[in-house]
């Protein structure tokens, strides 16, 4: 039997905590895999019971917390550069790997050098294969480290030809880089009543919210009706007030209603009620919230930005970034065309199905292992 390890640096409620989460299930399916976690940051979560291995979850340890901590409050420049944090972070996965011996581990990167940091301390004197999955990435804090950490992995797992164009900037060995999608769970059926329009996800800087103002705005008051967005996600309480006091000034209270995070069975009830999803990002290498719109058969209307063409094909409702009057547009025809929003929702449903469901992203990734599992490292 293989037996894999996951690291996943993530925060809760994170799309990389999800994606973690819903592989674990998937590769569970399969007898000749046995998987266990341990999980950086705050990640915790439900329990996988999976062969003889059990999750190993942690928080930062005492250490972490009272002595690194006081060295940032009274050296914060110095511990900005060394990263002390990441580094002892890597060595706690080192031996984690040391007391659990897997064939390999499956690291889960995001963008921030807080994960590529502790993947160089992991793939230093290894007797295990080593791969990567690349979520949201940059490369703009440390090109050369990130480099580094590329060429000492057995293979990069990437979710679409964006990022892998991007990958190979910086890797000469595009033998190393392999395309597996992001994954979903689907329903039988796109069925059910829909009753509003919303947006999902932890805000970010990448996240145009003033131009979804802006085009609800516009159908208000240009075309005469009603399309209130409903906003689901974590939102820091100084953004929340200022985006409060945007609307407060323009009188769009009743246009923009913000709802702060939900719990994973109240996501996926409002996600199947949802008319359609607005997704307006600035650049996206997968999403996790288009995917699994895409698996309850709701429409999406997006940037086209990133790799999200590729998973929602040309075809797609896309609207430009550069003009609000796009989105609006695009929004009064779903709301006035039920054929044509239902069409295509039932065309995402359908290719969710045959290319993005777990089972087949699992058994892609089980592809990937069985190459590198004997290799001498």
């Amino acid at each position: 039997m293989m037996k894999v390890g996951f690291i996943a640096c993530a925060r809760i409620q994170s799309g990389i905590a999800d994606y973690t989460r819903d592989l674990r299930e998937a590769l569970h399916a399969h007898e000749d895999i046995s998987t266990f976690l341990v999980s950086g940051r705050c990640f915790c979560p439900r329990s996988i019971s999976h062969g003889n291995y059990d999750c190993v979850a942690f928080h930062d340890s005492r250490f972490e917390r009272y002595i690194l901590g006081g060295m940032q409050r009274a050296a914060l420049r110095m511990v900005q550069q060394f990263k002390p944090r990441l580094l002892y972070r890597g060595l706690e996965y080192r031996r984690s790997m040391l007391r659990y011996q897997p064939d390999i581990v499956h690291y889960q990167m995001d963008r921030e050098i807080f994960g590529v940091t502790p993947l160089r301390v992991l793939s230093r004197k290894r007797n295990f294969a080593l791969v990567a999955t690349l979520h949201e990435f940059e490369f703009t804090v440390n090109e050369r480290l990130y480099a580094r950490a590329f060429r000492e992995l057995d293979r990069i797992i990437v979710h679409s030809e964006y990022s892998k164009r991007k990958v190979l900037n910086y890797l000469d060995d595009a033998g190393k880089v392999v395309l597996i999608p992001h994954g979903t769970w689907c329903d039988e059926k796109p069925e059910g009543e829909r009753d509003q329009i919303a947006i999902f996800g932890i805000h970010s800087r990448f996240k145009r919210y003033d131009y979804v103002m802006d085009a609800a705005d516009m159908v208000k008051n240009r075309f005469k009706k009603n399309a209130a967005v409903h906003f689901y996600g974590y939102m820091d309480g100084s953004v929340m007030k200022h985006y409060r006091n945007i609307l407060k000034k323009r009188h769009l209270e009743d246009v923009i209603v913000f709802h702060g995070p939900l719990s994973e069975e109240a996501f996926h009830e409002r996600l199947r009620r949802s008319r359609f999803i607005i997704t307006p990002y600035e650049d996206s290498h997968a999403s996790g919230i288009i995917l699994k719109a895409m698996g309850h058969g709701t429409p999406v209307l997006s940037s086209r930005v990133g790799s999200i063409p590729e998973y929602l094909g040309e075809g797609g409702a896309f609207f430009s970034l550069d003009d609000p009057a796009t989105l609006a547009e695009k929004i009064l025809i779903f709301i006035e065309d039920e054929d044509a929003r239902q069409a295509e929702g039932r065309r995402l449903w359908e290719k969710a199905r045959k290319e993005y469901s777990w089972d087949l992203i699992a058994e892609k990734t089980i592809r990937v292992y069985l190459e590198i599992v004997g290799k001498t490292h």
